[in-house]
């Protein structure tokens, strides 16, 4: 066992590659930061004790004097492409008792062995960038666990693209960045495009730099190229890179970055998952969850509680959902909420939110270093991309209403609010107003012995809002409650609530259609049928919607088969009266899918072409129209396209107005048989 303290010491060759001594000072640095003391680097020929080895085979003299020795062999690491490896070992050579041998195919193999110690060490990739430090510990045990044999990496190409030009500090940042995670590419954004790589990066950088085996050019149209905003979104990040992936290594990765959108934890998930696909990919979009845990543990796990550890975790997620949720569209009506309910309840997980960050920055006040980070990393963006949710709420507050009751002799009309047909519906917020800027006294009155108020009586010159609680336990079917808004001007207004509650006869284990629709998420299928190797799986999280299905594998050819032998997805809904309906399917943007096909009970497969919107809030809708008899109905779902990202779809009558947001109204009550007990 090998023990990192004040006495290790580092050695590698002297006609090794001087570069890497720059990348050994780096780690000898992490080192220190650690145990509080920063190790010596010398010649292999001079060290004595226990060291740290580092080299590169074909370029050290040592290697080869132990590779001719019948006790070592290379053999997991030599003729391999940017690949290292650990070993473990006791007098190794004359004067050195222990060592751990680092040893690269490459020049960025042996480099990337470096940073694998450091992280061992408990350091983070953004140790510098952010100022994320480690635990502190007087030593380090190194047993046989560490002897390891890295996988090539996953992707030919990965790096970043940057624009230029760069300063030499901000250079030799993006190289050292890039490196810790495994990268080896570095694409500079040069003015218009006429601009040279030689005039944007500084000549010892660049020299440094190519001689280390990292690829530094300008702008390519050869990779897949990722926009910064993408990596927000980690699961359609991962989506996008798995189908990539799919199609073998010789992929070249490239994700946009600039000074304003550096998303944190999405570089350092693009980068792990562009060198490891065999950790991080896979059908299992929740691996990105996972991924974030670990993350936040590197990042703040020394700074922080488990307990509150786990609070800034699920800040984190809901932010996250958030983020996925309310994305920037340039039409702020079909890109926003549906209802008042839905911007009460979006705005206060927004309010929770900032609240949270607020006492997490309180929390690690103590502490500059991990304060300064958590600013950095998550207090900056996050803030900003949740209060500029906030404000979209606010304003879309103003243009979708509540249910509102007005005390004016000019309204003379019952109102009717149909909420409670949903029988999971359990309580309708409202609002009582007077007229404009005036103020006004206000009593409820009802004898319905099933609807109860926050408030029944009060007086005010702006609007009260009061929650009508609705009481189901001694309700079968169809019911109708009253209650009368009264105010002391002998001004008053009825309003009526329908209430629906299940039956034995009425159908079960399917979606009810409310209000002309039925809407339903892409994961709540009953069934899902595989063709040959074609599967559909569930994504969660993923999306806008939270969770979708995707058609696997994504490199599958779909040509010249039958519609009604693709993968498909069951569903079953209920409709009260026969007639014409449309159906839309909202998809990812981000998969190439343009169409969908979908059948009734046994009727043959039709497709829905018709692009109603595209990249609204990362949703494509395609919509078609078909005839729906009443009752119980069957639709069957197919993927046309490899790769396919279903989220929702929507039936509602031909005659009844289009949703008016880009995701419909909220998924449909399902009515399970145990719902009656």
């Amino acid at each position: 066992m090998l023990v990192i303290d004040e006495s290790t010491i580092f050695c590698t060759d002297p006609e090794g590659f001087p570069g890497l001594r720059r990348i050994a000072d780096l780690v000898m640095e992490d080192v220190s930061l650690v145990t509080g003391a920063r190790p010596d680097c010398v010649n292999v020929q001079e060290a004595t004790g226990k060291v740290v080895y580092f080299g590169t085979l074909g370029e050290s003299e040592w290697l080869d004097m132990l590779n001719a020795r019948d006790d070592f062999d290379f053999k997991e690491v030599r003729g391999k492409k940017e690949v290292f490896g650990f070993w473990t070992v006791e007098n190794p050579s004359r004067g050195i008792s222990e060592a751990l041998i680092i040893v690269g195919s490459d020049r960025l193999g042996t480099i990337y062995g470096l940073f694998h110690l450091s992280e061992i060490l408990g350091l983070s990739p953004l140790v510098r960038a952010f100022g994320v430090l480690p635990r502190r510990r007087p030593r380090v045990e190194l047993g046989p666990w560490v002897n390891y044999a890295a996988a090539a990496p996953s992707s030919a190409l990965r790096g970043l693209s940057v624009p230029g030009p760069l300063e030499e500090d901000a250079a030799w940042a993006v190289v050292e960045r890039l490196l810790r995670q495994r990268g080896n590419l570095l694409e500079v954004r040069v003015g218009d495009g006429t601009g040279s790589v030689q005039e944007a990066v500084p000549a010892e950088v660049l020299k440094w730099a190519k001689d280390c085996g990292v690829c530094v050019k300008a702008a390519s149209e050869d990779a897949v190229r990722i926009d910064a905003a993408l990596a927000t979104h980690l699961p359609e990040l991962w989506s996008r890179m798995t189908d990539a992936l799919e199609k073998g290594p010789e992929v070249e990765f490239v994700l946009e970055t600039d000074q304003d959108m550096m998303p944190e934890p999405g570089i350092s998930f693009f980068l792990d998952l562009a060198s490891d696909r065999k950790k991080l990919g896979g059908r299992d979009a929740s691996v990105t969850a996972r991924y974030t845990w670990e993350w936040l543990k590197r990042q703040f796990g020394p700074a922080l509680q488990a307990k509150e550890l786990s609070r800034l975790d699920q800040m984190l997620k809901e932010s996250t959902r958030l983020v996925e949720r309310w994305r920037q569209s340039d039409d702020a009506a079909l890109g926003g909420p549906e209802t008042a309910a839905e911007i009460r309840r979006e705005s206060e997980r927004c309010k929770q939110v900032l609240e949270s960050v607020n006492n997490i920055t309180n929390t690690l006040a103590e502490d500059a270093s991990a304060a300064h980070a958590f600013v950095r990393l998550m207090e900056e963006p996050l803030v900003a991309a949740v209060s500029g949710i906030a404000s979209m709420l606010e304003e879309a507050s103003g243009r979708i209403l509540p249910h509102r009751v007005i005390l004016s002799r000019a309204e003379t009309d019952a109102y009717v609010w149909t909420d409670a047909l949903r029988p999971d519906v359990g309580s309708i917020p409202f609002e009582i107003a007077g007229p404009e800027g005036e103020a006004f006294s206000f009593r409820i009155q009802s004898g319905c012995p099933w609807i109860q108020f926050s408030v029944t009586e009060g007086q005010s010159s702006s609007p009260v809002r009061i929650v009508a609680a609705i009481d189901r336990s001694g309700i079968s079917g169809r019911s109708e409650g009253v209650f009368v808004v009264m105010d002391a001007s002998g001004n008053a207004v009825t309003v009526q609530i329908p209430v629906y509650c299940p039956t034995p006869s009425d159908e079960s284990d399917c979606f009810w259609e409310n209000d002309d629709v039925v809407s339903v998420d892409a994961s709540h299928f009953s069934r899902a049928i595989p063709s040959g190797n074609s599967v559909l799986e569930i994504l969660a999280p993923f999306g806008p919607l939270g969770s979708a299905i995707k058609a696997f594998p994504t490199f599958a050819d779909y040509s010249g088969q039958p519609l009604h032998s693709l993968p498909c997805a069951e569903y079953e809904f209920y409709v009260k009266e026969a007639g014409p309906r449309k159906v839309r399917f909202l998809l990812s943007s981000q998969c190439d899918a343009n169409r969908m096909g979908f059948s009734l009970g046994r009727g043959p497969v039709q497709v829905a072409s018709e692009t109603v919107f595209d990249d609204v809030c990362g949703i494509r809708a395609l919509e078609a129209t078909f005839d729906c008899p009443a009752g119980r109905n069957l639709l069957r779902v197919y993927a046309l396209t490899p790769g396919t990202v279903f989220l929702r779809f929507l039936v509602r009558r031909a005659d009844a107005p289009a949703p008016l947001t880009c995701a419909g109204p909220a998924e449909s009550y399902f009515h399970r048989s145990v719902d009656l007990g």
